[in-house]
């Protein structure tokens, strides 16, 4: 079906809906918001980055590292090196069987530095369980950045070291309300902490469909109203 001005019906709301996705977008990034969890089951679908996808225990890692493809990649810095450990010999509250990505070089001991970490696409949510090297409380950071690298939200987390490998080492992650984690920070956790596998959040199409959705009908009616 053509219009008056010879578009077609689907192009009209090609236009429409690109112009809603625009829209829900620009409002997302101006009212989203960040909130602390220590619930890995918080973080919703998505996938998972295990640290041995990079290679086997006592494996070294350059700085920066890329692990994963396409839209499940990330690329890791913030440190001169690191190296993947199994929870067993880490000897921390990490689970025996986990995969451990650690500050610390194989032949200098621990090093300092961060988890730096920046995703190929960008993610709604976050979080990984960490350790600090030695046997004590610890207090440590995560925060968010967006695509421009402006700070989303940063918070606190403390937890301790008790070495008894019974995966009750703390869970720190960091949830959005709109698809625009670029990049994640977890500092301060000391010389040669570890992290294990990261779960990562991505809201599946159809919640996305639920946002825009009235947006595009909306526009829809507006532009009906126009030619009446």
């Amino acid at each position: 079906m053509m219009n008056a001005n010879g578009k077609t019906l689907g192009t009209c709301l090609r236009s429409l809906l690109f112009g809603a996705l625009l829209l829900c977008a620009a409002a997302q990034a101006a009212f989203a918001n960040v909130i602390l969890t220590s619930n890995r089951a918080a973080i919703g679908p998505g996938f998972t980055i295990d640290w041995s996808g990079s290679g086997p225990e006592f494996t070294s890692l350059g700085s920066p590292f890329t692990q994963g493809t396409g839209a499940q990649a990330v690329t890791v810095s913030g440190a001169s090196g690191f190296t993947i450990f199994s929870g067993s010999t880490y000897n921390a509250d990490f689970l025996a069987g986990d995969s451990i990505l650690a500050l610390y070089d194989l032949s200098s001991g621990p090093l300092g530095g961060i988890f730096s970490i920046a995703f190929a696409s960008a993610v709604s949510s976050v979080g990984a369980q960490l350790q600090a090297n030695a046997y004590a409380g610890f207090t440590g950071m995560i925060s968010a950045f967006d695509a421009s690298n402006v700070l989303l939200g940063g918070f606190n987390v403390s937890g301790s070291n008790s070495g008894a490998g019974d995966g009750s080492a703390v869970f720190a992650g960091i949830i959005s309300d709109s698809l625009n984690i670029s990049r994640i920070e977890f500092s301060g956790f000391g010389d040669g902490a570890g992290m294990n596998q990261m779960s990562v959040g991505v809201p599946e199409p159809s919640t996305f469909l639920l946002l825009v959705g009235p947006l595009v009908f909306l526009a829809v009616a507006r532009r009906r109203r126009g030619r009446a």
